[in-house]
């Protein structure tokens, strides 16, 4: 056998035999679909590859993303007459049609499938301002504020003090009204000190309410009000 025979049949793939060796110098090599031909996915597009990204991007996806922040390559749009859902679409076919100046795609659900909203921007807007002031209101109501009197204290003193506890409950503040003795001023007895922290609080009766049980020591007395926030009237109210 020639050299040159001998190299073609080597290039055949195995285990296939050279059927062309009887005859002289017929072998051709594979052809080049069979040998050499690139493959989809060597190319970074095939379905391996690609589902592969998809699970990426679908860990980074979170409900509330919008527009490009959605890292999704596919989801199917909740048509917002109807709330049926459409056929699987592009992300970025819908974000090329709709109108980015009245409206945005945001991500309502990940699992089982993705699925985007169009939603108007003041809505969104009202959603946000909205979301904002019951955070705010968590906030305030979290917010401690500490008054301390006295038992000896004089009547316009605790009058002022109980108008600056009135001011932060009405906030939604939590106001810790602090009774302590002074040196110098004469003491209560207990009954004494219970009928003055009650005074206190039925004066407060109407901005807020304990919320924890009152702190009663030997010589001082903490009560711990919840503020009700009241919100402002009108001018023609």
């Amino acid at each position: 056998m020639s050299l040159s025979l001998t190299l073609r049949c080597a290039r055949l793939p195995k285990p296939s035999v050279c059927r062309s060796c009887r005859r002289t110098f017929q072998t051709r090599a594979p052809h080049r679909t069979e040998q050499s031909a690139p493959k989809a996915f060597d190319l970074g597009i095939g379905p391996n590859k690609e589902t592969r990204d998809d699970k990426k991007r679908h860990k980074h996806a979170q409900v509330g993303q919008s527009n490009e922040q959605i890292p999704l390559r596919t989801v199917k749009l909740v048509d917002p007459e109807t709330g049926k859902l459409h056929d699987p679409a592009p992300l970025a076919a819908l974000l090329a049609v709709i109108d980015r100046g009245s409206f945005q795609l945001t991500l309502a659900s990940v699992d089982p499938e993705p699925l985007v909203k169009l939603i108007r921007s003041d809505e969104l807007y009202k959603q946000k301002k909205e979301e904002q002031k019951k955070k705010k209101a968590v906030l305030q109501a979290l917010e401690e504020k500490e008054i301390q009197m006295t038992w000896g204290v004089d009547p316009h003193d605790f009058k002022t003090k109980i108008k600056h506890a009135h001011r932060e409950l009405t906030k939604g503040h939590r106001v810790n009204l602090v009774f302590a003795p002074k040196k110098g001023q004469p003491w209560l007895n207990s009954d004494g000190m219970a009928v003055r922290v009650q005074e206190a609080v039925d004066q407060l009766a109407d901005d807020g309410h304990e919320w924890k049980t009152r702190d009663v020591q030997h010589a001082t007395t903490i009560v711990y009000l919840q503020g009700i926030k009241k919100e402002k009237k009108g001018k023609g109210e």
